[in-house]
């Protein structure tokens, strides 16, 4: 794995809900990344159109901002998790190891290496406030810095509709690291 911080760039892609890609040299990180919609199928109904396939070649990691099911797609984490790593917030690992995932717990502010990206869990609440161990990611890369924060507080009740939330959960900003 190669990156050089003066040349290389960070790229990112929105995926299909809340799910974001970044890029940088060989490395490929998502974050939320989600595929099988059947779990949301109870309380959300069928999408309106389907989501599109996360390509994820052998060796993608994954962070997890908290393991609701429009967060944390159990297989399609369960299969990233056969090349690449699995980051979460320490409460959420026992979770992720009941379903036969091993991840690399991270406590709030401790950073960890991912190829030449740092990933950092700092805190962040839902719309329910802080019982489900939900975390935002910060990504810093190439001299870019990436803010996922999972479900903003307030979003389940400003009346936004879920495309608009999933824009609004992730902002690029340069870095000061």
């Amino acid at each position: 794995m190669t990156t050089d911080p003066v040349t290389d760039t960070l790229h990112l892609r929105r995926l299909g809900w809340a799910g974001v890609e970044i890029g940088l040299g060989d490395t490929l990180l998502l974050i939320d990344p989600l595929e099988n919609v059947a779990p949301l199928a109870p309380v959300m109904g069928p999408p309106r159109r389907p989501l599109p396939p996360v390509d994820a070649p052998a060796g993608t990691h994954a962070l997890i901002t908290h393991v609701h099911p429009d967060h944390y797609d159990r297989e399609l984490i369960a299969r990233l998790a056969l090349s690449g790593t699995i980051g979460c917030h320490s409460p959420t690992a026992s979770a992720l190891a009941e379903d036969g995932i091993t991840a690399e717990a991270q406590e709030l502010g401790e950073p960890r290496r991912v190829g030449g990206l740092t990933v950092t869990p700092v805190a962040s609440l839902d719309w329910r406030g802080s019982d489900c161990d939900q975390v935002a990611w910060v990504v810093d890369g190439a001299g870019g810095r990436i803010i996922h924060c999972g479900t903003p507080c307030g979003t389940a009740t400003g009346g936004r509709s879920p495309a608009t939330t999933a824009r609004s959960t992730w902002r690029s900003c340069p870095s000061t690291a």
